[in-house]
């Protein structure tokens, strides 16, 4: 005798929902790892971001402290100083008039792919205040 077959199942189809359900979990969790590496990559051009900041800041308030002095202290070296305690190294500094322009290059990881940013920052006299310093 042969084995009876129940009505409204085909044997080729038994299991799929076990598959597609599998598909999903994985799909599910690639998103899931894309969105953490994006983030932690996010989150670290963010803080190399407000370092830079700090660096042009510090190097804007030297330059307006030992403006017209004898013996100016260099901005970009105190810049310099505060973006490596911050984790960073300069890649240029532009004093222009009285503001700063600071950039840093920074290389990060987002899961298996390495990747370059330029962060830039600038700071400087208040357009509208002499000698109030702000990030621009």
């Amino acid at each position: 005798m042969g084995s009876v077959q129940k009505p409204g199942r085909l044997d080729g189809e038994t299991g799929n929902a076990t598959v597609r359900a599998l598909a999903v979990i994985v799909v599910a969790v690639i998103f899931g790892l894309s969105f953490i590496a994006i983030a932690q990559v996010h989150r670290q051009v963010q803080s190399a971001q407000t370092g830079l900041d700090m660096a042009a800041l510090a190097g804007a308030q030297t330059l307006i402290d030992s403006y017209g002095s004898s013996a100016p202290d260099s901005p970009c070296q105190v810049a310099a100083d505060v973006a490596a305690r911050n984790g960073l190294s300069l890649s240029t500094c532009t004093v222009a008039g009285l503001d700063i322009l600071t950039t840093s290059n920074i290389a990060t990881r987002a899961g298996p792919f390495a990747v370059n940013f330029t962060v830039k920052s600038r700071a400087g006299a208040d357009e509208n205040s002499s000698f109030a310093i702000v990030a621009h």
